[in-house]
């Protein structure tokens, strides 16, 4: 990934792992325009392990998929008092009731393209589309 933007007057430094594809500058690839850009690849990885850390249960506890019937989700449980769902779906909304195993949970943290945000209220979940929301016992 090229640190500067192609054309800038600053010397060229650039992050790289052998093997990988060279992002395009052209399509704001550097380092210094995805820094600017809250939905670039950059700044998701730095949520996800801004996540990471605030969640130990996610390296630690061992993971169960919950089958739900609407085929956009996907819930996982970490150990006991940890669910994250996600919703792959371009549908702005999708409402879902919760399994048993998640009822008595709130919403702690929520990740989205989408500036709506997930609501949580009688047993139900709705969230936005290409959102992650993780869900934490009380």
């Amino acid at each position: 990934m090229p640190w500067n933007a192609a054309g800038t007057d600053s010397p060229k430094a650039d992050i790289s792992v052998p093997g990988a594809t060279e992002i395009a500058t052209t399509d704001g690839g550097s380092v210094a325009q995805q820094e600017a850009n809250p939905n670039s690849l950059l700044n998701w990885y730095k949520k996800i392990l801004r996540v990471k850390a605030k969640y130990p249960e996610i390296a630690t506890d061992r993971l169960k998929n919950i089958a739900v019937s609407e085929e956009s989700l996907s819930v996982i449980n970490y150990g006991k008092d940890l669910t994250i769902i996600n919703n792959f779906s371009d549908t702005e909304n999708v409402t879902m009731k919760l399994p048993k195993s998640v009822v008595g949970t709130k919403i702690t943290d929520q990740l989205s393209v989408s500036s709506s945000q997930a609501k949580l209220t009688d047993g139900k979940l709705t969230i936005p589309a290409y959102s992650t929301v993780i869900l934490k016992k009380k």
